[in-house]
């Protein structure tokens, strides 16, 4: 690590921290000031924080909107005069602009060489008068008007009023015949990116593929549209039918939560690309609120009734969701290594915090039932504990050629048939560890434990820095459950 830190090593917390404007950011733990690995994260997270900040911090200048229309107002009379002088084939085709430009050759106006440069130095020093709390009055020393246009004669005003209407029009005709301009080829590049992502795993393709679907959804409500015309118009106007989605019943909230979100991550994406000059200013505001509901759960009475009624590997996939709050995703990536073959005891990390430092290995003990399914339907793969009855993983996500999500759940699919054998409508998977966890969050004994069943960081410097987890922990918690659901009585029975 270099000698010179950008960031403050805080040795009471153990974590990286810098503080940046006025603002103290946290950035992530780390085991000692030498950890590296954890000091490049916190640099990356700074990075994105410091971004954030500067952009907050420019959005809200005073006048900024002023200086910002002045300084495009520049740029668009600069592009004239380049056409004028330079590139005139480019503009051919347009007759609007060839008929003004007849009336451009007057005596008594500037040269093109003096008002070229005489608006580079404006754009110049706007750009730095940009950062001043308020633009100088007229008289005052460094005076410059705001708009290029207050101060001049009213037929030179009405000449570039003309010119830039103009230019702003053949500007969207080319825009709109040529398709790398538009809208919806920078939703296709953004997505080949996140695709290219989730190729290399720093992304799950699932998440690719829902962000796929929720851009696919933006793309046909906004239609064909030049890029340079996307604005805050655009994004109002989306939010507006999403909320009419949630009204009429079409949408959930968090569903039209996650599409919103996707489409403000392609927004962001456009500033960082430099595609877009600014953010839109209403890209803030514009947001959908979640109600707030109590975690839905599975009628223990239909889980007897599942346990009971289940046999064979489907059975075993029930209980492992119940005995240690595992998804299809953390059954299928079950690893030989982490199951402890003679005591009965799986220690692991969620499959889906597995990379966080801070989320804990959980050691669960198996219930009697569950260690003899796990030992009968173990496979001979050298790595995977479970495997389909081909040989592949349980559950696979993978992108296809040409970037459509392929899946294959064989968990899944084994508890649709097993419901409709026995007539019950299908509880989503995850149900199963929200029903375990929310038993023991309600049982007074083991409260505090429900967060260390689900595999979460701990929630407290004390927890995370000084109070190890021991392995037998939550032995009690999990035969409580076992009690709940009747699993012990039903395996008597058999």
């Amino acid at each position: 690590m270099a000698t010179t830190l950008k960031l403050t090593w805080d040795k009471v917390t153990r974590r990286w921290c810098k503080v940046y404007k006025g603002h103290k950011l946290y950035l992530g733990y780390g085991k000692s000031k030498s950890d590296l690995k954890s000091y490049q994260l916190a640099l990356e997270q700074f990075d994105i924080k410091r971004a954030d900040i500067d952009r907050e911090a420019e959005a809200s200048k005073p006048y900024q909107a002023e200086y910002a229309d002045a300084i495009r107002l520049r740029q668009e009379m600069l592009k004239w005069l380049d056409l004028e002088q330079e590139n005139r084939e480019q503009y051919d085709l347009y007759p609007t602009i060839l008929a003004l430009d007849a009336e451009s050759d007057r005596t008594d106006w500037p040269t093109w060489q003096q008002e070229h440069d005489r608006l580079a130095k404006e754009i110049e020093r706007l750009n730095l008068d940009a950062s001043r709390v308020k633009p100088p009055k007229l008289g005052e020393p460094g005076f410059l008007p705001i708009d290029p246009l207050a101060y001049r004669p009213q037929e030179q005003r009405e000449f570039w009023n003309e010119r830039i209407d103009a230019l702003r029009s053949y500007q969207r005709w080319t825009q709109a015949k040529d398709p790398a301009n538009t809208l919806e080829a920078n939703v296709d590049q953004f997505l080949k990116e996140r695709a290219a992502q989730a190729r290399a795993g720093k992304i799950a393709a699932k998440r690719y593929d829902c962000c796929r679907r929720d851009l696919e959804i933006f793309k046909k409500h906004i239609g064909p549209l030049p890029i340079e015309q996307f604005s805050g118009k655009q994004l109002t106007s989306f939010h507006t039918h999403l909320l009419a989605k949630i009204s009429q019943g079409n949408y959930s909230k968090a569903y039209a939560k996650t599409i919103l979100t996707d489409v403000k991550h392609f927004t962001t994406w456009l500033w960082e690309q430099e595609v877009i000059e600014q953010l839109p200013r209403n890209f803030k505001r514009l947001s959908i609120d979640l109600d707030t509901t109590t975690p839905q759960t599975i009628p223990i009475k239909t889980v007897k009734t599942l346990v009971k009624g289940a046999t064979g590997p489907v059975k075993l996939y029930i209980l492992l969701m119940l005995n240690c709050g595992f998804t299809q995703k953390d059954i299928a990536d079950l690893l030989q290594t982490e199951v402890n073959w003679e005591t009965g005891h799986i220690s692991r990390k969620r499959s889906k915090t597995k990379k966080r430092e801070t989320c804990p290995v959980v050691n669960y003990k198996l219930w009697p039932e569950t260690f003899r399914l796990l030992k009968e339907y173990r496979s001979n793969d050298p790595t995977l504990a479970l495997v389909n009855d081909r040989g592949n993983p349980l559950r696979q996500l993978a992108l296809k050629d040409d970037d459509k999500l392929k899946t294959n759940d064989s968990i899944r699919k084994a508890l649709v048939v097993l419901c409709d054998e026995l007539n019950i409508t299908q509880p989503a998977p995850k149900l199963f560890r929200k029903t375990s966890s929310t038993l023991i969050y309600n049982a007074k004994q083991f409260r505090g434990l429900d967060g260390l069943f689900l595999g979460h960081a701990p929630d407290s410097v004390a927890t995370t820095n000084y109070n190890a987890v021991g392995e037998t922990i939550l032995d009690e918690a999990i035969d409580y459950l076992g009690q709940q659901y009747g699993i012990e009585q039903e395996m008597l029975l058999m």
